[in-house]
């Protein structure tokens, strides 16, 4: 099985600010596609981001509700107990989780 790689991002925006509608006019995953790229001529599997909308609007608790969320996806995919194609049909690895991060 080959390797796979995840981005882990932050934005300050909203998570409306990332479609074309939005101020930044492209999706979050339009923007990793260079990512997603290399990733794939390295042959490695590109794995769906996990994000966290509008940080710095964040409180504490929203914040340790990311970083629970971020943990279990990590613990999931350790384990392997997530469906892998669940994982590469979800917009966000965050969308797997139990524990909302937001």
């Amino acid at each position: 099985e080959g390797k796979q790689v995840m981005s882990v991002v932050s934005t300050g925006g909203r998570e409306e600010a990332y479609m074309a509608e939005g101020t930044n006019r492209y999706s979050l995953r339009q923007l990793l596609a260079p990512f997603e790229q290399t990733v794939t001529l390295c042959r490695m599997q590109y794995l769906p981001p996990f994000v966290v909308h509008g940080t710095h609007l964040l409180e504490d608790d929203p914040i340790q509700r990311a970083a629970a969320s971020y943990r279990e996806v990590i613990t999931g995919l350790r384990e392997g107990s997530f469906d892998p194609d669940k994982i590469l049909s979800s917009r966000y690895m965050n969308d797997l989780n139990t524990t909302p991060t937001l």
